[in-house]
C-alpha cells in the first residue's frame, strides 16, 4: 500500500531526510516543486513549535488535496534558558549563515553547561477534522568545537545522548533512527498504521 503525502517545506535537505525516513514504510513524499507549487512563505510567529507546525501545515493544505505534513524544529540550550528554541532558524539568519550560528553557539556556552535538546513537532493536515500532532525530542550536548563545513543545520555541533559523535558524523541510517525528526516520524507512521493507511 502506498500513501502519498506533501511536505510543506522548500528546504531540500529536509525533503531528502523525510523521504529517507518515510519511503521504506510505503509513504511517498512530494515536495512543493514536485507539484509545481510556489507558495508564499509562512510567517513563523507562533510561540511554540506546535503552533508553527500547525500554521505551516494548514497553509499548504489549502492548495493541495493530499494529506500534508509540516514541521517546526529547533535546538534548545539549558544554559541559555532554552534559547534559540523556536528562533533556531532565525538565529542562523541573524548570524549570517549556519556555520556562523554553530560557532556562535559554542562561543556562548564557554564555561557553561553544554546540555541541549533537539525538538521536532510534525503537524499532519488534510486527514482528520483538525491537525494531528507528533513530537520527537532528543537529549544531548553541544560539542566543544565545530567540525563540518557543509551540513544540515546544527548537526555538526549536537551530540545525541549515548553517542560520542555529532549528528553530522553519525552514519545516515543511524541518524534516521534516533534523531528528533525520526522519533516524530515514528509516531506519525504508527498513527497511519493504526488507521490502516499504510
Amino acid at each position: 500500500m502506498n500513501f502519498e503525502i506533501v511536505l510543506a517545506s522548500t528546504n531540500p535537505h529536509k525533503v531528502k531526510e523525510y523521504r529517507e525516513i518515510l519511503s521504506k514504510h510505503g509513504i511517498t513524499v512530494y515536495s512543493f516543486s514536485d507539484l509545481n507549487l510556489d507558495l508564499p512563505d509562512v510567517e513563523e510567529d507562533g510561540k511554540t513549535f506546535k503552533a508553527n507546525a500547525i500554521k505551516k501545515a494548514l497553509n499548504a493544505a489549502k492548495y493541495v488535496h493530499f494529506p500534508v505534513i509540516a514541521d517546526d524544529s529547533g535546538l534548545s540550550l539549558k544554559a541559555l534558558k532554552g534559547f534559540p528554541g523556536i528562533k533556531t532558524a532565525r538565529f542562523a539568519k541573524e548570524c549570517g549563515n549556519q556555520i556562523n550560528a554553530n560557532k556562535e553557539i559554542i562561543k556562548r556556552l564557554e564555561g557553561k553547561s553544554h546540555d541541549a535538546t533537539f525538538t521536532c513537532v510534525i503537524a499532519l493536515a488534510n486527514l482528520a477534522d483538525k491537525p494531528l500532532i507528533f513530537e520527537g525530542i532528543v537529549k544531548g550536548k553541544i560539542s566543544d568545537s565545530y567540525k563540518g563545513e557543509t551540513s544540515f543545520g546544527y548537526d555538526p555541533i549536537f551530540i545525541p545522548e549515548g553517542k560520542g559523535k555529532t549528528f553530522y558524523h553519525i552514519d545516515k541510517n543511524t541518524k534516521n533512527e534516533i534523531s528528533h525528526r525520526a522519533l516524530a516520524c515514528k509516531k506519525l507512521i504508527t498513527a497511519l498504521k493504526v488507521n490502516n493507511l499504510i
